[in-house]
């Protein structure tokens, strides 16, 4: 009842002021963390003047940190909900219509290389942060690095209690932190402190460098931590986890492993950089080219029956490969990465063969060197 009157008024002063509303995703960190982002990011590039009114899709928020700082820089209330109904109920209402989800969470417009982080930190959280990376032992001015594996208890955990949902069809994402290991160790090598983190994961890390810490088990774990920590590394280790968005609005360099469905890559970033899972026949027994993936539409594939149905079983990243990639991550960082001939051609027979979609704007991230040297086969 009151909600009508109200669009009545916001249509009337529109030659005065173009007032929108519109729904946030909140279910889910990656969606919730990107789409804010990136709607900020979008506004100051085009130097959008509209008035946007929002209200958060569910009522429980993944992230309580994130859920505050979003409203920071958001206007938003419950009441803005009913407006956009009562709106989209009216012809004419597109004028009037926020979109936050019409991305898929992708930088098709590779606005986060235009513009810096739009969502920040107080100075207190700030402050918050670095007592606890000295508690936990880090010297001043040290780098470290996040990690994580994907795995399935966080949204059996969380999720499932909300909506009674299967996410079994998300398995095909998983991968064991028990890869990540040497890479970790390799780290502390390089003075990184490393925090494997995630809210709710399964196993621990199971190492006895106090360089090393298995944050997510730890009693510190907290939503504040989570982002503090993920937008502040030096790079973010992401083994297909939907967390991977926080670094990436921080505009932190994200090694990307046990990418699954390939065409879905991060590319609008040259400091990312992926290295894939492989794609095994069960029954040729042998692995798919890349351009059999791409053919087959195995490249797109985002549900675990979908691999099944057509006999693929996907084969994780081996502690070599993550090992390696994560080096050359570290050496670009800091310029003693030595770009080799074969390498440039190598790159270039991978993206050349990369399908063109709505998925990707302009394609600036990498797939990892060594990974490329050792599987050039699957170039064929």
């Amino acid at each position: 009842m009151i909600a009508f009157p109200l669009v009545l008024f916001v249509r009337i002063i529109r030659p005065f002021i173009q007032i929108r509303f519109g729904p946030i995703r909140n279910d889910v960190i990656g969606h919730f963390s990107f789409d804010t982002e990136y709607y900020l990011s979008e506004r100051e590039v085009n130097k959008t003047k509209t008035l946007d009114l929002f209200y958060f899709q569910c009522s429980d928020s993944p992230n309580e940190q994130w859920e505050l700082m979003v409203k920071r820089f958001f206007r938003i209330h419950i009441l803005f909900k009913y407006i956009h109904r009562a709106n989209r109920l009216i012809p004419g209402w597109e004028p009037h219509f926020a979109c936050l989800q019409n991305t898929g969470s992708r930088d098709t417009k590779n606005l986060f290389i235009k513009t810096p982080c739009q969502i920040s930190f107080t100075n207190e959280e700030i402050k918050n942060g670095e007592e606890y990376l000295q508690q936990v032992g880090l010297k001043s001015g040290q780098n470290f690095v996040c990690m994580i594996a994907r795995d399935s208890v966080y949204k059996e955990k969380y999720l499932t209690l909300n909506n009674n949902r299967d996410w079994s069809y998300h398995s095909y994402r998983n991968s064991h932190i028990s890869n990540y290991i040497e890479t970790a160790e390799m780290l502390t090598n390089l003075d990184y402190f490393v925090f494997r983190i995630g809210k709710g994961v399964n196993g621990r890390l199971e190492t006895n460098n106090k360089s090393i810490v298995d944050y997510s088990n730890s009693e510190h774990r907290s939503d504040f931590l989570d982002i503090y920590l993920s937008g502040n590394c030096s790079f973010f280790i992401n083994g297909e986890s939907g967390l991977c968005s926080v670094p990436e609005v921080f505009r932190v360099p994200i090694v990307f492993v046990n990418l699954a469905a390939i065409e879905s890559a991060m590319t609008w970033h040259s400091n990312i950089i992926s290295i894939p899972k492989k794609y095994w026949l069960i029954e040729q027994k042998r692995f798919m080219t890349f351009k059999e993936i791409y053919t087959s539409g195995a490249g797109r594939f985002l549900r675990t029956e979908y691999y099944e149905k057509l006999g693929i079983e996907l084969i994780e990243n081996t502690p070599n490969e993550i090992q390696e990639v994560s080096m050359e991550m570290h050496q670009r960082l800091n310029n003693n990465w030595e770009t080799t001939e074969e390498d440039v051609v190598l790159q270039k027979r991978f993206w050349n063969n990369f399908p063109k979609s709505e998925f990707h704007g302009e394609i600036l991230a990498r797939i990892g060197a060594d990974f490329l040297r050792q599987n050039s086969v699957l170039l064929d």
